[in-house]
């Protein structure tokens, strides 16, 4: 018994201390070339009405990243269309029905869930271009938020990211999109201030309950997110803060 209680021990000195340092990484990583010109880009990124595509991987991608931004773009009177490009083997209707709820709470128009395989997506490259395609076709979005597949920001590389960065830039040289914001970057040229929608991106983001990540009562996730914005924030002499590259 003693020695269960000793390795668990370890196990969560571990994970703690994980969970810590990925935090510190993120923040260091907080940084950008120009602060005046990355906190107007982000004042006119709000300033005008869009129809704006969000594309991410995952269900929970978005409002860990951008939410605050197509929040903030929903108050001005966007529309705001998420496209979520694969459906986990185990748990999909679970993360389908968590993102539903995460899009109620932040008053997205539409999510359209394409449905490839979890973690297999570059292996669906070609399927996930037309899908996208017919997407883009439909919605008509004047300007596309998604992930930096050529400037990735640090810490968590996944390739499903990547792949879908990179499918949605490609279909978007092709629809005459007039603007593309590239989040998860590690070459912010755009920040937008989200201070007064702070709350409700992480209501949002805890509405993703099968991927919180919660010990002792403690959420890591949470608190990691708040401290990257503030520091982000702190560029730009507001509260949060969240990172873009502009790609055009």
């Amino acid at each position: 018994m003693k020695i269960f209680l000793i390795v668990l021990a370890i196990i969560l000195v571990v994970l703690v201390l994980i969970l810590g340092l990925s935090g510190v990484l993120f923040r260091f990583g907080a940084k950008v070339s120009d602060s005046q010109m990355a906190k107007a880009n982000g004042q006119e990124l709000l300033r005008e009405k869009r129809r704006v595509l969000a594309v991410a991987a995952h269900p929970d991608d978005l409002e860990y990243w951008p939410s605050g931004t197509l929040g903030e773009l929903i108050k001005n009177g966007s529309d705001v269309t998420i496209v979520i490009c694969t459906k986990n083997q185990t748990e999909g209707d679970i993360r389908k029905e968590e993102q539903l709820r995460a899009a109620d709470i932040l008053g997205y128009t539409k999510v359209i869930f394409l449905d490839l395989p979890d973690r297999y997506l570059p292996g669906h490259a070609n399927e996930l271009r037309q899908k996208l395609s017919d997407v883009f076709k439909e919605i008509k979005p004047d300007t596309v938020f998604t992930f930096d597949a050529e400037k990735e920001g640090p810490v968590y590389h996944h390739r499903d990211h990547e792949e879908a960065g990179k499918i949605t830039e490609e279909v978007s040289k092709t629809q005459n999109i007039k603007h593309i914001y590239f989040f998860h970057t590690s070459a912010p040229d755009t920040l937008v201030d989200i201070s007064d929608i702070i709350n409700k991106k992480l209501e949002a983001l805890d509405a993703h309950v099968s991927q919180s990540h919660i010990l002792f009562g403690f959420n890591f996730r949470d608190t990691q997110l708040r401290r990257m914005l503030r520091s982000y924030g702190k560029i730009i002499g507001v509260e949060y803060a969240e990172p873009f590259r502009k790609g055009w």
